[in-house]
């Protein structure tokens, strides 16, 4: 069984749509490129399922731990919580989602792409004396906060892991 990222939805014949898992935010992702292929996709694609609550929280915890969350949209979680509930390969060419299954042993595939080749963790590293600090869960993007111990700004850093 398969849970399909939006890009799979947009770049894959319908044909192979059919019997994989989908959450219904992605339906309006796929709307925005192709009210077309949206229309065809709900009519004769994927099951669209939401994941329960355990399954988002897990795969929000395994995201926070990787320092991912910040780079994750809340239809990535939930398309990966999805992956994780029904023991699904995660298709996707979003480096963030490929990073968590391979940290977590979670099977993966590239849609397009052949996808990572390594691991890494995130950390919030100070510009000015440059201590790390764990990746918050709350912060979006760009907006990485202060240092505690200095007060010089903060920006993610990436850390490869040794696979």
């Amino acid at each position: 069984m398969r849970a399909l990222d939006t890009g799979a939805l947009l770049a894959w014949p319908l044909v192979d749509l059919i019997g994989c898992l989908c959450v219904p935010g992605q339906l309006a992702e796929v709307m925005k490129h192709s009210p077309e292929r949206a229309m065809l996709i709900q009519s004769q694609g994927p099951r669209f399922l939401s994941p329960s609550t355990a399954a988002i929280e897990q795969a929000r915890a395994s995201a926070i731990e990787t320092g991912d969350l910040s780079g994750l949209a809340v239809v990535d979680l939930e398309i990966l919580a999805l992956a994780i509930e029904h023991g699904a390969e995660l298709v996707t060419d979003d480096y963030r989602l490929q990073n968590v299954c391979t940290i977590f042993d979670h099977p993966w595939t590239g849609i397009i792409q052949d996808g990572i080749e390594d691991s890494w963790t995130w950390t919030l590293e100070c510009r000015g004396c440059r201590r790390q600090h764990p990746a918050l869960e709350t912060k979006r993007k760009g907006d990485y906060g202060n240092c505690p111990e200095c007060g010089a700004e903060l920006r993610l850093k990436r850390i490869q892991n040794s696979n």
